[in-house]
């Protein structure tokens, strides 16, 4: 290998010893030497040395770099120029002065860049014949050095560092192993992260788990809910309502048919006009409770706005109808089943439903509705 430095750039060119051998007089005094050229790097080399096949040199930004076949390492940043004395392998150091003759080294093990330069030429057999002879402690550093240069699968078997390896096994889509390193490392940005490798991957029930881990109560309700998994969706209401997430707990004991669950959420919160309106859709039985409720939490701001709120019982006059849809809803409850989410198509929607109708000819079929 040879470097030719200009003011600007340097070029690193092959040479054919063999043959330069075998080159004649003339041949060598003129322009038919036997050099490739392999590359060309826009930096301003100060100082430089070789140690094999490795290009050690001091930039003119006072960064200590080393070039080997067409990758650009970084040892250190110099805080003012040096000038680079030379390598000691056995030693493994590399030695620099400054103008006042104070000297400072760098670690740079040869096997390390025996490695590296091995892994440059895609030799990957000899690579792995070095790592033996390389310090664990360098593992993870020749890790990253293999990912970028493409060897992933190679890095995951070198890294000693559980967050890179998690990275490196969600290239791969390593996902049970990915698992056992987010267990390890204890963060809810790499659950996440696996949640999402996992529903690209398929993986729902993955991702489900990488979910619960991070209580992402609502990517939770997502994924169970567009699965149709009524039970599942069932256990994420009571995790919800437990850990106060309430608005989970609420779509969630809504999708599963549990409206007085529902019900008492809004009660809970609180928020009773919200659930005064929602007895009055879902739970006519309720509405007297709720409106009690609500006119006392009233009273205590506004008495005359309390005044302003009809109990169904009282007022039997406002709210025609009212016992014929107590019946309505006491049928249904009797009447609902689970319907799987795989008859969605085949089943008649509730706005096209005419439950009056239904209920009609329940009565004439005999039907024997009992109050709660």
């Amino acid at each position: 290998m040879v470097a030719i430095t200009t003011k600007e750039n340097f070029y690193m060119l092959h040479c054919d010893v063999s043959a330069l051998a075998e080159a004649s007089e003339e041949d060598r005094h003129h322009s038919n030497f036997p050099f490739d050229d392999i590359d060309e790097v826009k930096e301003n080399v100060k100082t430089a040395t070789w140690v094999g096949d490795c290009f050690i040199y001091l930039n003119s930004l006072n960064r200590l770099n080393y070039y080997v076949d067409g990758e650009i390492v970084t040892i250190s940043y110099l805080d003012r120029p040096h000038y680079i004395l030379g390598y000691i392998p056995r030693h493994n150091r590399i030695y620099l002065c400054d103008k006042e003759l104070n000297v400072l080294s760098y670690s740079l093990h040869l096997s390390v860049l025996d490695f590296e330069t091995s892994v440059m030429r895609k030799d990957i057999q000899n690579a792995q014949q070095l790592l033996p002879s390389i310090l664990r402690s360098y593992y993870t550093k020749i890790a990253h050095f293999l990912e970028k240069q493409g060897f992933v699968s190679q890095a995951l078997s070198v890294s000693t560092d559980p967050d890179h390896k998690f990275d490196l096994a969600l290239q791969l889509s390593k996902l049970d192993l990915a698992v056992e390193l987010a267990r390890e490392i204890v963060s809810d940005q790499k659950w996440r992260q696996l949640a999402d490798c996992s529903i690209l991957n398929g993986r729902l029930d993955l991702a489900d788990k990488c979910y619960e881990a991070t209580q992402d109560f609502g990517a939770m309700l997502i994924l169970r809910s567009s699965s149709g998994n009524l039970d599942k969706v069932a256990e994420l209401a009571e995790m919800a309502r437990s850990a106060r997430k309430f608005n989970v707990a609420f779509t969630a004991y809504l999708l599963t048919h549990q409206n007085l669950k529902a019900l008492d959420i809004l009660v809970e919160t609180n928020k009773l006009p919200d659930a005064a309106f929602f007895a009055r859709t879902y739970l006519l039985s309720e509405v007297p409770r709720v409106t009690q409720l609500w006119k006392a939490e009233q009273q205590k701001s506004n008495a005359k706005a309390a005044q302003g709120i009809a109990d169904p019982l009282e007022y039997t006059n406002l709210f025609p109808s009212f016992e014929e849809s107590l019946q309505i809803q006491r049928y249904l409850e009797q009447s609902e089943r689970i319907v799987p989410a795989s008859q969605y198509s085949t089943r008649t929607s509730n706005n096209q439903r005419n439950v009056f109708e239904e209920l009609s000819k329940a009565f004439t079929s005999g039907l024997n509705l009992e109050k709660n």
